[in-house]
């Protein structure tokens, strides 16, 4: 009997630590998103907006889930697909982004079961059919097959049968070395797309260029995540980030050279400097990544020996989070320089400057995109006024790091000019010409944030120009003109640009593409024949959350924008194209306690959340439903923003212009207590949609 416990204890010490596992948690926040679908969702298939990056430390075999059930994932899912009403069937396949990579599938059921796939029709694909599906909220975990290894591809979803991974309407990549007529054409922006038209711009060299080194503007980042391509495992790999599946800029090379670098500098933002890394693709087709160009130096730096003819294809990534954008520089050269020695094109920033006297002075300008660019004022002596403040005196610390004086002439006191920002540009050139080509003149901007640039001759001219990077803020930049002289009488035209315009061609037009053209702060061009209306979305609370504090604490108490949302999310980086979700309008919360015209409605949880990390144009919301609807929204300026009717019809809008960067909080509200409203939720940049033409 005694020989039995033991055996007894010992067995029960093996099973105690798989019984102590952390379980799985579906309803924790999928690391991706998700999807809310209504039966009879159109497109069938589906896909989901983001490339899903999967893997993990947990081994799925140890947790006995069911058949099939096996690989490694992470506790948490990778993305939810909410299905709003019962459906004879719903179907999830998962592409990985080569067919050689093999992955499995787990979905917890709302019913509390799961479900798991591994390989499909021949393929290395997983498929899962939930069939009866109940409505409610499914899990999504990938699995690969080596513990904490990432895995990457897309996933789609389905209602039918007859759509399973070798489906001509789903995108497979081509193995490696295969030839690509046996194989679907890859989704566009789920890989690495060199043929594709660069999204900044691109260039021509050959061996001797001159000036050298080249420089160009381009905004880095994106929601694709780049997989290991030097072949190493990904935690050792020097691929990594998220970036896009186009290029941002395209260097075309000829000629004989011992070396060709590739620098990238990204603009500080606020204090710190993002993390960025450096794809490039070769003539040859095989890829080329930094993240570190040396140990302790985190700005990358990629280098061609004898560098071969043709085209390089380059990414920037960021490193930090999925959607992210990165304002950089990048540089091609043919020198020994680094990311730390190369010398800087962009201004640079001074947190302080003795002498100016910001000041509401001087007449003002308002430069946004209804504005002529470049934007010019003309300027007269009396304007200007006489320079009486000793710039190289009073800021002798003011240098470069090659010595160099950072500040000289003389300026005014006071302003010259006023101009005002109503949205953060990631780069302003600024830039003055004289009237008289022989006077030398000078210019110090202090931009919204704070901070001062000053300028002297500029591109082998006695006129100045500062090319301000990455001060993404709004509100007044004040600019002094001054001579090189003091008491000096100087007349002339002072210019604002996003674009290519400088001293040396001060007519050059914006284009919004290009060397320095940001596109993602453009915003979406208007139908000419329809002007868009803009509804009346006044701030109804200022700062009503998110601290529960004095006259806060009403709106807290009936609005909860941090809990789990009723129908997802998504992280949008563009909306150009409208993004839209179906969801159930109404709620037990009564909205108009909230004050300020607020009506409905409303759930204590948001239905969905909007992570914006694109541009800085108007974002609208809006929702039509079979009844009488109305919309909360929180921004991520702490505003709550309430609206009922709009553009004639019972649905309503709310717009954000110059929308800034972060999350929004979404309630829909029906109208009449106790109601529910079938309907769509659009959040999109295209004025021209609306509840009247959605």
């Amino acid at each position: 009997m005694r020989r039995v416990c033991l055996v007894l204890v010992f067995c029960l010490m093996l099973i105690a630590p798989a019984q102590a596992q952390t379980p799985l948690d579906p309803a924790a926040q999928p690391e991706f998103g998700g999807l809310v679908l209504a039966p009879g969702f159109q497109p069938d298939p589906q896909r989901a907006p983001v490339v899903l990056v999967g893997g993990g430390d947990v081994d799925v075999i140890s947790r006995a889930l069911g058949p099939d059930c096996m690989g490694f994932i992470s506790q948490a899912p990778d993305f939810r697909v909410t299905l709003t009403a019962p459906a004879e069937r719903l179907r999830l396949i998962f592409i990985a982004d080569a067919v050689t990579n093999n992955t499995a599938m787990v979905v917890a059921l709302p019913d509390g079961r799961y479900l798991c796939g591994d390989n499909y029709g021949g393929l290395l694909n997983p498929l899962v059919d939930a069939l009866s599906a109940p409505a409610g909220d499914y899990a999504v975990w990938i699995a690969g097959f080596t513990p904490g290894a990432p895995v990457y591809g897309t996933l789609y979803v389905t209602s039918r049968g007859d759509v399973v991974p070798e489906s001509a309407g789903l995108f497979i990549p081509p193995a490696a070395g295969a030839a690509s007529a046996g194989t679907p054409t890859p989704a566009p922006g789920t890989f690495l797309d060199a043929s594709a038209a660069p999204t900044h711009g691109s260039v021509a060299l050959a061996h001797g260029f001159l000036p050298d080194p080249f420089w160009a503007l381009a905004i880095g980042g994106g929601f694709l995540a780049v997989p290991p391509l030097d072949g190493a495992p990904a935690p050792s790999s020097t691929c990594g980030g998220f970036t896009t599946g186009e290029p941002d800029f395209r260097l075309t090379w000829s000629g004989a050279s011992p070396r060709l670098r590739l620098h990238f500098l990204p603009a500080a933002q606020g204090a710190s400097e993002p993390n960025a890394a450096l794809i490039v693709r070769g003539p040859d087709g095989t890829f080329r990544c930094n993240r570190d160009f040396a140990p302790g130096f985190t700005r990358p730096s990629v280098e061609f020996v004898s560098p071969l003819p043709g085209d390089y294809a380059v990414w920037v990534a960021a490193e930090s989070a999925p959607g992210d954008l990165l304002p950089g520089l990048l540089y091609v050269t043919e020198l020994t320089s680094t990311p730390e020695t190369v010398a800087s094109a962009a201004t640079i920033a001074l947190d302080s400057l003795n002498g100016p006297v910001p000041a509401d002075a001087g007449p003002a300008l308002i430069f946004d995109f209804g504005m002529p660019d470049p934007l010019t004022t003309v300027l007269s002596a009396e304007q200007i006024g006489p320079g009486s403040v000793d710039l190289a005196a009073l800021n002798p610390a003011a240098l470069a790091p090659d010595g160099q004086r950072l500040c000289e002439g003389f300026v005014s006191p006071q302003p010259t000019m006023t101009i005002s920002l109503p949205l953060p540009y990631p780069y302003l050139r600024l830039f003055f010409i004289a009237s008289d080509p022989a006077q030398d003149t000078v210019m110090v901007v202090r931009m919204p944030d704070g901070r001062w640039y000053c300028s002297d001759d500029a591109m082998g001219t006695l006129n100045p120009q500062v090319d301000v990077l990455g001060s993404m803020t709004s509100g007044a930049a004040q600019v002094w003109i001054g001579g090189f002289e003091a008491g000096a009488r100087i007349a002339g035209t002072l210019y604002a640009t996003r674009g290519q315009a400088s001293v040396a061609q001060p007519e050059a037009a914006f284009d919004g593409s290009g060397l320095s053209a940001f596109a993602a702060s453009l915003p979406p061009t208007p139908d000419p024949l329809q002007p868009p209306a803009l509804p009346s979305t006044e701030p109804v609370i200022q700062n009503a959350l998110p601290t529960p504090e004095g006259a806060q604490a009403l709106a807290a108490a009936l609005l909860d924008p941090y809990a789990a949302t009723n129908y997802g999310e998504a992280t949008l980086i563009s909306a150009l194209a409208p993004h839209t979700v179906q969801g159930i309008a109404g709620g037990s919360v009564d909205a108009s306690a909230l004050g300020g015209g607020c009506t409905g409605w409303v759930s204590t949880n948001a239905d969905y959340r909007v992570y914006w990390s694109g541009g800085f144009g108007t974002l609208r919301f809006f929702f039509v439903g079979d009844a009488d609807s109305t919309l909360i929204v929180l921004g991520p300026d702490g505003v709550l923003r309430c609206s009922d009717d709009s553009f004639g019809s019972f649905n309503p809008t709310v717009d954000y212009p110059a929308a800034q960067q972060g999350a929004y909080h979404v309630w829909l509200g029906s109208f009449a207590q106790g109601g529910a409203a079938l309907g769509t939720l659009t959040v999109t940049e295209d004025l021209s949609r609306s509840p009247a033409t959605p």
